[in-house]
């Protein structure tokens, strides 16, 4: 094996921050040339023996007064190879790691929104390496060649966690809306700067650059999270539905735009995947049929419990009707606030509430608030009411 006279390693520009230098038959007339920019380390059985700063146009002599340790071990003619293989790092001190992490969605409070404002995070900053050791050991790992691929991969999981929880404590402690998170982002970005550079700094690094920017998330996974329904987008998109339609029939009044607005948002009900308004089926005895054309509405009764259909949307009271006037499906309230759902639905899509089971036959509920009434109870065990 022969034996290296001389020992260098240009970066050039190239995004790598450490690189052990191939050739490890190292000799006491090793020449070592460190680069402006550049710190080496001398390791000898996975620990750092000897560090080397940047040494201009003299190269450092492998053998010499000033490194003892080397002396000793290299010194020593065994048959053209040395006793200890020895490695040499580079470490590029000089460069920039440019790194942009953007988090998954995360709710913020909003006092604003009720159930919360759906964000993502951007974090654009510049990293440098400090200090070569704790970098070299505790980031490195051994990896002969570590880029800023690397260093993206090995950082970006744990930043991204420390800056959505800081973010969250910021707008939670200040009681920030969606339009005052962007007139704080400079104090945002430089709490959660102070807290990533606590461990930034054990591995070796400082950030030379870090801004945090903040979105809404307006994909349909972000409405669902704060709509409160969370990956149940059956309900989701019913509840989009009757929150239209209901709109919609409150501006009846205005003459034939919110007729207009009403009869678009039945027919937008009808196009939700087929289900949402279905054709009435044929009427069953004692099943009480849909209002005549023409005919008045008989006036709304002090005790009414008006209800939206979760089947084709339309409104009636289920105080006095068990099924649905328009298309026949039986009133299935939600315990919490008595809205009707599907019985096939998991969350209330007026609340959110669970819907744990879907409701057995033949079961009561009250006409007022819609829980469910035990068998044989006189009275609503929720609201008092008396059950007929």
């Amino acid at each position: 094996m022969a034996l290296i006279d001389h020992a260098n390693f240009d970066f050039e520009g190239q995004k790598v921050f450490a690189y052990e230098y191939p050739e490890k038959n190292l000799s006491s007339n090793t020449q070592l040339n460190v680069r402006p920019g550049q710190e080496a380390l001398l390791v000898l059985g996975g620990r750092i023996d000897q560090k080397y700063p940047p040494n201009g146009a003299r190269p450092y002599t492998l053998d010499t007064a000033n490194l003892p340790v080397v002396r000793k071990l290299f010194g020593i003619p065994f048959g053209g190879s040395n006793p200890v293989l020895a490695a040499v790092w580079f470490i590029n001190k000089a460069d920039l790691v440019d790194m942009d992490v953007t988090t998954q969605t995360f709710l913020l409070k909003d006092p604003t929104k009720p159930q919360g404002f759906p964000a993502i995070a951007t974090v654009t900053m510049g990293l440098q390496v400090e200090q070569a050791e704790p970098f070299f050991l505790k980031l490195v790992n051994g990896n002969p060649m570590f880029t800023a691929h690397d260093m993206t991969a090995a950082l970006q999981g744990r930043i991204t966690r420390v800056v959505s929880e800081r973010i969250a404590q910021v707008v939670d402690q200040l009681g920030l809306s969606v339009a005052d998170v962007s007139a704080r982002l400079s104090l945002i970005s430089q709490q959660a700067r102070d807290l990533c550079s606590t461990f930034i700094a054990e591995w070796g690094l400082r950030f030379a650059d870090f801004n945090v920017r903040i979105t809404q998330d307006t994909s349909k996974e972000g409405l669902m999270m704060a709509s409160g329904f969370g990956t149940d987008r059956e309900t989701f998109e019913r509840q989009r539905v009757l929150d239209i339609q209901e709109s919609a029939i409150k501006n009846l009044s205005g003459g034939d735009n919110g007729l207009l607005g009403a009869v678009l948002a039945m027919g937008m009900a009808g196009s939700l995947g087929g289900g949402a308004a279905r054709t009435a089926p044929t009427a069953q005895p004692g099943m009480q049929q849909p209002m005549a054309a023409g005919m008045q509405q008989a006036p709304t009764s002090p005790n009414a419990h008006m209800v939206f259909c979760g089947n084709c949307g339309k409104k009636y009271d289920a105080a006095t009707a068990a099924h649905c006037p328009a298309c026949g499906k039986q009133y299935f309230p939600c315990p919490k606030c008595g809205s009707d759902n599907l019985p096939s639905a998991r969350r209330c899509v007026n609340c959110g509430a669970t819907l744990s089971t879907q409701a057995p036959a033949g079961a009561t509920f009250c006409t007022r608030c819609g829980a469910q009434v035990p068998e044989g109870a006189n009275f609503c065990p929720k609201c008092g009411n008396k059950i007929v």
